[in-house]
């Protein structure tokens, strides 16, 4: 999965499905618009999170599951929400606000 990050608010400016192996027509529609157009301007701050993280509705969270392919759906938001957290923790880095620390080894 690849997304993009707005800077300014730490929100998701679209993501796409880079691989998958998932069946034609069921788990395979995590590739189209409608589900991953749920993604956009999401964040931390302006989403319904699950013990911390994003989550598809049937677990409580605020992202629309695929009919048929709900593990598929919760796979893809669990990267999403892996790929944010990494964002905000070397945001610094990634913006070239801060070098990174050289260490021996």
């Amino acid at each position: 999965i690849m997304m993009g990050v707005n800077p300014e608010d730490n929100s998701i400016t679209g993501i796409e499905i880079l691989e998958h192996m998932e069946t034609p027509g069921l788990g395979a529609n995590i590739e189209k618009g409608e589900f991953k157009n749920q993604f956009k301007e999401k964040s931390l701050a302006n989403s319904k999170l699950v013990d911390g993280k994003l989550a598809v509705k049937k677990n409580k969270g605020d992202i629309e599951a695929l009919t048929g392919a709900t593990i598929s759906s919760r796979g893809v938001t669990e990267a999403v929400d892996k790929g944010l957290k990494v964002f905000l923790k070397y945001k610094e880095e990634i913006l070239g606000e801060k070098k990174p620390e050289v260490t021996d080894g």
